[in-house]
């Protein structure tokens, strides 16, 4: 925006300031039009991201990257699907080995049943084992981000790298369900 001239050239929602957005904001919430509340906070948040300093332009570039500033219901869901193709990826071409003991996992109710055996498909070197441990490790990671401090792990990594992309997918994965949760709020009022 430095580069152009004068204000005329920028365009028009850049010409309105944050608080002619704000204003809008708080009239549209008194109206009680929540959609379009919705609708001039994320403006707000635009305007706000060529005013703001270092540090702050950063986050707010990540959260218009991931989440259009609370605009978008399906962005985050969409980086959550890319990023959980891309891990399962990983663990297919790199490999894995199940994290659970083989007995342990035989082990079940004495007349057997569907607690005896769901771990069973963790195991083997065939392509549907592989897939599954691919599947199982890149769920297993969004359900529980600490789990990867834990020495409990389904799934390990067989590629040191991949365990370390796998850590930082978890807390990435995390904060995609939380912008989602925030559009919803933001959007429905909840």
């Amino acid at each position: 925006m430095a580069s152009q001239p004068s204000k005329e050239d920028w365009p028009v929602w850049l010409r309105l300031d944050a608080v002619a957005f704000r204003r809008l904001h708080r009239w549209a919430q008194e109206k009680e039009d929540a959609k379009l509340a919705h609708q001039m906070r994320g403006h707000q948040l635009s305007v706000d991201y060529y005013k703001a300093d270092r540090p702050e332009r950063f986050f707010l570039s990540l959260w218009w990257l991931f989440g259009n500033y609370g605009l978008s219901l399906w962005r985050p869901l969409l980086w959550l699907l890319l990023s959980f193709a891309i891990l399962v990826d990983l663990l297919l071409w790199c490999g894995s080995v199940p994290g659970v003991d083989q007995i342990a996992s035989a082990v079940g109710p004495p007349g057997g049943g569907a607690a005896d055996g769901w771990r069973r498909v963790l195991f083997g070197d065939d392509m549907s084992a592989q897939l599954a441990r691919a599947v199982v490790g890149a769920t297993e990671s969004i359900f529980s981000p600490v789990n990867v401090f834990s020495t409990r792990k389904l799934v390990v990594p067989s590629a040191p790298w991949v365990a370390v992309f796998q850590f930082f997918y978890s807390y990435l994965c995390l904060g995609l369900i939380f912008l989602f949760g925030f559009s919803i709020r933001r959007r429905f009022k909840i």
